[in-house]
């Protein structure tokens, strides 16, 4: 009991004294020390130099692809189960030398098959993975004045 109170009280000191350099604005910047990682953009446009995959299940190539992108996959596997694309949808694929925008297009579209189109959109650390009407309701439209242009 006493092991506990004495792991508190020190466990209360060292969170007081983390809250007190937090109220004096003492902030370590772990961007500073970090290099910048690519954009999903870039890491899209990247050659890859051999992607192969036998049967495997899109769920693990999703979970693949979040690790080479080394960024965030977000698959919105609702809306795909919903358009019939299950999880366990056997992926088969051998290519070489293209870049990973190629791979993740040859990838969605066994994915989908002839019924289902399949697509992605990104933003600079998140990679969208769901069907193209899907994505396209999110479409915003924007209008430009251009009569200074006439």
């Amino acid at each position: 009991m006493r092991k506990l109170l004495v792991g508190l009280a020190a466990a209360a000191v060292l969170a007081s004294a983390a809250m007190g350099q937090a109220e004096k604005g003492e902030r370590s910047e772990p961007s500073a020390n970090r290099p910048k990682l690519p954009s999903v953009q870039e890491t899209l446009d990247s050659p890859m130099p051999e992607a192969a995959f036998q049967d495997v299940a899109l769920e693990q190539v999703m979970e693949w692809l979040a690790d080479y992108v080394d960024t965030n996959v977000w698959v919105r596997w609702q809306v795909l189960e919903q358009s019939g694309v299950e999880r366990d949808k056997p992926i088969s694929i051998r290519v070489r030398d293209l870049p990973l925008r190629q791979v993740l297009w040859i990838i969605l579209t066994e994915a989908g098959g002839p019924e289902v189109k399949l697509g992605y959109a990104t933003t600079e650390n998140l990679l969208i993975i769901s069907t193209w009407s899907n994505l396209n309701e999110e479409l915003i439209t924007k209008v430009y004045e251009a009569r200074d242009l006439v």
